[in-house]
């Protein structure tokens, strides 16, 4: 069952897109977008017409809020959620839903972005300073051009919700799920060792390769899109339902296992 939703996940959340977003932009769903405490107090009206409590939201945002595939940012070390299989990435970000939701609610999700913005343009990419050539913008040119290229485009924009800026800040959330901090470290670190005759940089190995130092889903797009998408994938949950889509507690019991297995191994 959930091998088949994962099948054909593009066209339900393209349906499930146009009938949530309509019913949030109706019910005025977004209390939760500029009111962060905690309590167990209603959030938003469901497209159902029943009332999601805050709570619901905020478990969902904190399950969410960092996945398996997390491990390759952290090395291993920071704990990530192996019971969570990337279902941002592949279910939000890589669908389009996460620039659909960005673009339409900008005015709720702005202020989150004005610093990022700030900090972003600030940002320079690690080099070598003893052989400027060992960089992380020429193993990004041989790997991924793209990386610098949607840097350049964020990096310049005028607002962190411009289109074009929306979509280089997607797409580069996606580039470092391929090539993480650890793996360039480790290209730089060969490179590094072929090249005698320079002195190796000591701070290589501690320092944060990451884009903009980001590390989860929540430093590259905020709070506010985090509790966004757990309140549209609960929308969908329910509508799915009223649909006739059934997954039972054993399905995805067995399907939290079986992610947790296979990060274990993967983590060992």
């Amino acid at each position: 069952m959930l091998e088949f939703f994962r099948k054909y996940q593009r066209a339900f959340f393209i349906i499930f897109t146009v009938v949530i977003v309509i019913s949030f932009s109706f019910f005025g769903t977004y209390s939760t977008l500029s009111e962060p405490t905690y309590s167990n107090v209603p959030a938003f009206t469901a497209v159902d017409g029943s009332t999601v409590y805050r709570k619901e939201v905020e478990e969902m945002a904190l399950f969410l809020s960092t996945d398996a595939s997390d491990k390759t940012l952290f090395g291993g070390q920071w704990g990530p959620n192996f019971f969570n299989d990337g279902v941002l990435k592949k279910d939000i970000v890589e669908t389009g839903i996460a620039e659909l939701l960005l673009n339409k609610y900008k005015n709720e999700l702005g202020s989150d972005f004005v610093s990022k913005l700030e900090k972003e343009k600030r940002f320079v990419p690690y080099t070598n300073p003893n052989a400027k050539f060992l960089s992380a913008v020429n193993v990004w040119n041989h790997f991924s051009p793209d990386i610098n290229q949607n840097l350049a485009t964020l990096q310049s924009a005028s607002s962190a919700l411009d289109p074009q800026a929306i979509q280089a800040r997607v797409q580069l959330f996606l580039a470092e799920k391929v090539i993480s901090p650890n793996m360039l470290r480790q290209v730089l670190q060969f490179q590094q060792r072929q090249y005698n005759w320079a002195s190796p940089d000591p701070t290589l190995d501690r320092a944060d390769l990451a884009l903009f130092n980001y590390h989860t889903f929540e430093d590259w797009f905020g709070g506010r899109m985090l509790k966004l998408a757990s309140e549209f994938i609960i929308n969908a949950a329910i509508l799915a339902e009223k649909q006739g889509y059934v997954v039972t507690h054993e399905e995805a019991l067995a399907d939290l296992e079986r992610n947790a297995q296979i990060s274990f191994q993967q983590n060992k």
